[in-house]
């Protein structure tokens, strides 16, 4: 998930770097908001499954 975390950072900065000055901002916009969104629900999903994983381990412990 971390290799897929850093793909979707990459698409961001890519995003920021080739389309900043572009004429049609509907299009760029859209698919920002997407990569952003979808970098937030992994780091989202990552953060939830340290926390149940550790909440297990101290469980059977």
């Amino acid at each position: 998930m971390i290799l897929i975390e850093i793909g979707y950072a990459c698409g961001i900065i890519a995003k920021l770097l080739r389309y900043a000055g572009a004429v049609d901002k509907g299009l760029w916009i859209f698919s920002f908001a997407v990569y952003v969104l979808n970098f937030l629900m992994v780091g989202t999903d990552m953060i939830l499954y340290f926390i149940n994983r550790a909440r297990e381990t101290h469980k059977h412990a």
